[in-house]
């Protein structure tokens, strides 16, 4: 499974891995958004805050940095999030596994 966001993979693994063990938050998001057939149908699902970037602006840092809960101010707006292998097969662009920066 690939999850991209602003023409970029933000997390691949498999469907075990995405769906059970999200490491994005992005990934994290989408998946609370989902709605579920055993939930209170009064409960309004949650959101991912904000908007989509305009492609044709992405500055430098990582694209999902405006929306992302877990941001980290001076991190995450440098340069572009490389790859990190949490575990076997499973890849995440996000500072939040660079063990070096935090």
């Amino acid at each position: 499974v690939l999850v991209m966001y602003a023409g970029m993979v933000v997390e691949s693994g498999t469907v075990e891995q995405i769906f059970h063990s999200p490491k994005h938050p992005y990934t994290q998001g989408l998946l609370e958004s989902l709605p579920r057939i055993d939930a209170d149908r009064s409960r309004k699902l949650p959101s991912i805050p904000g908007q989509p970037p305009d492609l044709a602006r992405l500055g430098n840092g990582c694209p999902f940095y405006d929306r992302c809960r877990d941001r980290m101010p001076g991190v995450c707006t440098i340069s572009e999030p490389p790859q990190y292998i949490p575990e076997p097969d499973h890849g995440v662009r996000c500072f939040l596994y660079d063990r070096q920066r935090i």
